[in-house]
Formats: C-alpha cells, sequence, structure tokens
C-alpha cells in the first residue's frame, strides 16, 4: 500500500499544478485579451476622431460657413491670413473664437453678409496706433454683433487709400483727457491719393456739403454740437510734411462756387502737388478746412463724433481723391494748445457724394456710451455700410 500511496499521490500534486498553472495562464490570457481590447478600442476612437476631425460640417443647417471647422479643413492656424476661412459665395458665417485674421477686402465684404456667432474678426495688418497713450484705444477687432454696424466699424477698418500720412493706414481715437477743454471743431481734409498721380495742369471740382459735430455729455444723450451746410471759406492749402512749417497758400476766392446745398471748390494737380513750394521743402500739399466750434466742459463729455459731405465733380478724377476727419479741442482762451480727439480712416472720393465720418468713442465704452442709431440718424448716414469706392 505504501509503494501505490507515493505515485498516486505525486500524481494529485502534479494534476493540481497543471490545474492552476493552466488556470493562471487563462487569467493572464484574460487580461491580455481585455488590454488588446481597450488598446484597440482606444486607437478605434482615435481614428474615428481624426476622421470626425476631417469630416466636420463646413455648413449649419442655414447654410452659413462655419468658419472655426474651415479653419480646421483648411489646415490654419489663428496666427494665419484666414481670409480663405470666408468664401464671398457663402450665404453667411457662423463665426466663433478668434480673432479671425483678415485682409481688408475681406473684411469690408463680411460687412454686408450675414454673420452670427460671439467671435471676433480684424484686419490682419491693423496698427494700433495711440500716439496719446489713451486707455480705451481702438484694437480693430471686431465682435460678430458689431459687424454691421458702421459707426463701430469706421474706426476699425483699414483706410481706403493711401494719403502722405503714411501712418495713418486705419484710425485712431487720440485724446481723451480733455477735461480742460471748452471747445470742440469738426476738422476735414482733401489729400491726393498716393497711389495716384495727378498732372499739374489737371482742374477738378471738390464738392462739399454738410459738415457737423455731435457730443455726448454725463447728463445729455448724443445731440448736433453744430452743423453748416458746407465748410466757410475752404480755401486754405496746407503744405506737406506738417511739421517741416513750409507754410501754405490760399486759393483765389473766385475758385469757389455757392450751390444751394454744397459749396464747389476748384483746384488743379499744382495746387495739391505743391509745385510752386518744392523749392522750400514742400512734397505735396492738402486742402484743409474746418465746420464751427461746439461748446461743452470737458469733464463731462463722453463721446463726440463727426462728419462732413464730399465728392468730385468729375468722373475722370474719382478714386485720385481721399477724405480724411477728425476733432480738434480747444481750451476756452486763444490759445495754440489743440488736442486732437480723434483721427478717422480713408475715404475715396468719386462723384456720388460720400458722408465722411468717425468718432472717439472706444471699444470698452462703446455698449454704455454710443448710441448707434441715433448717431447714424444724425450724421445722415441712413445706415450706410462703408465700403471702398471702386
Amino acid at each position: 500500500m505504501k509503494r501505490m500511496t507515493t505515485p498516486i499521490s505525486m500524481f494529485l500534486i502534479l494534476a493540481l499544478i497543471l490545474s492552476l498553472t493552466a488556470c493562471t495562464g487563462g487569467e493572464t490570457g484574460s487580461a491580455s485579451s481585455a488590454a488588446s481590447a481597450a488598446a484597440s478600442s482606444s486607437a478605434g476612437e482615435s481614428a474615428g476622431d481624426s476622421s470626425a476631425q476631417e469630416d466636420l460640417p463646413l455648413t449649419d443647417e442655414n447654410g452659413y460657413v462655419i468658419v472655426r471647422n474651415m479653419l480646421d479643413h483648411l489646415n490654419l492656424s489663428f496666427s494665419d491670413d484666414l481670409s480663405a476661412c470666408f468664401p464671398a459665395d457663402a450665404k453667411g458665417y457662423l463665426i466663433e473664437g478668434g480673432p479671425y485674421l483678415v485682409d481688408a477686402d475681406t473684411l469690408r465684404r463680411i460687412t454686408a453678409v450675414p454673420c452670427k456667432g460671439s467671435g471676433t474678426v480684424k484686419w490682419k495688418e491693423f496698427r494700433e496706433i495711440n500716439t496719446m497713450h489713451n486707455p480705451d484705444p481702438f484694437t480693430g477687432e471686431v465682435p460678430v454683433a458689431l459687424l454691421n454696424d458702421p459707426v463701430f466699424m469706421s474706426m476699425n477698418l483699414p483706410s481706403e487709400a493711401q494719403t502722405f500720412m503714411t501712418t495713418r493706414v486705419n484710425p485712431e481715437n487720440m485724446a481723451y483727457a480733455i477735461s480742460d477743454r471748452k471747445r470742440f471743431l469738426p476738422i476735414a481734409a482733401i489729400y491726393r491719393n498716393e497711389e495716384t498721380s495727378i498732372a499739374d495742369t489737371e482742374t477738378f471740382t471738390v464738392c462739399l456739403g454738410r459738415i457737423c459735430i455731435l457730443l455726448k455729455t454725463k447728463d445729455k444723450d448724443w445731440y448736433i454740437g453744430d452743423e453748416r451746410s458746407f465748410p466757410d471759406n475752404p480755401v486754405d492749402v496746407f503744405h506737406l510734411p506738417w511739421e517741416a512749417g513750409t507754410g501754405t497758400h490760399k486759393l483765389p476766392r473766385e475758385n469757389l462756387n455757392l450751390a444751394d446745398d454744397h459749396i464747389e471748390v476748384t483746384m488743379t494737380g499744382a495746387d495739391l502737388n505743391a509745385t510752386a513750394y518744392r523749392d522750400k521743402g514742400a512734397k505735396g500739399a492738402v486742402l484743409h478746412f474746418w465746420g464751427s466750434f461746439a461748446h461743452a466742459e470737458g469733464s463731462s463729455v463722453t463721446g463726440m463724433a463727426s462728419s462732413y459731405v464730399a465728392w468730385i465733380k468729375e468722373g475722370k478724377m474719382a478714386g485720385k481723391l481721399v477724405g480724411a476727419v477728425g476733432i480738434d479741442c480747444y481750451l476756452s482762451s486763444g490759445s495754440n494748445d489743440i488736442k486732437q480727439a480723434y483721427s478717422g480712416y480713408n475715404y475715396l472720393l468719386d462723384t456720388s457724394p460720400r458722408v465722411i465720418f468717425g468718432h472717439t468713442v472706444g471699444p470698452r465704452a462703446y455698449d454704455t456710451v454710443m448710441d448707434t442709431e441715433k448717431v447714424q440718424q444724425l450724421l445722415g448716414i441712413k445706415g450706410e455700410l462703408l465700403r471702398p469706392v471702386r
């Protein structure tokens, strides 16, 4: 019996060991299979995400281009020129995130196209000039809700053409510390478009209409501070550069012709080229004129806007002249201490009257200070959107 027990016991022990080994091996295999399945599932999800990324919808249910998806579809980043994310044939745009940097033509175009979303768009070359350290400067960044607001856009669009003042590629709100100012003057100028040329012998007629200034104070809503049917005596031609002090000359009074609602100013290419004053250092010239003063306590002024109407009588001159706009702030006395409140962007002129305008209300204060509907009404722009003359 003893000789038979040992082999049986060993057999049982061996069987038990094999059983345990098989069991352990089964568990290991099972865990390995689960890990493999998980890895496979994870890889599948990753692949699915990649596929989903590639297949993101480029339009929503209303046919609006989903700009964020278009950015990914084109493999672009927010630091790139994203004009291609706004195809010209789109019904509209859904804009989230940003800012989306675009070229000038694209920005102008989408001001006239339906847009929705909470994102922002910006001209890719906008310069935050801010020479007077305004704490609320225009930055060029435009929220979707304001893309179709001509008042906001008037201070965020790129200039339509280049004047002698090469740094003014877009608007600037300048002086904000005006608590000591008492008088506010709408200012205006007609420059030559530096991208074209005008022969000295060329004669043309600049037509100037209503010029006005609007104010908003702490205790009074937007109102007309002063207006005129046309600028008084626009005969002053200032030689450029301004800082060179090369002087001015005046056009003859007979060059002015009064019409019912505007004044016509006859000029020559030699006037704007400053041809007769080149030997004194002049490199060009500008027709400079003004409206009339509005009076208010600077400490109470929260916003200002100004405008004038201008056009060219001769079709051959369309696109060769540029209108600029702004406001100067004066002390109560006759001091030469002048602060410029803002400088608008440059408007190209053609044979149709254009309202050339701008304002001082920066983006942070815009929602609380600006009443765009009221200002549009007072300026007479009737909701016109700002597009370049072609």
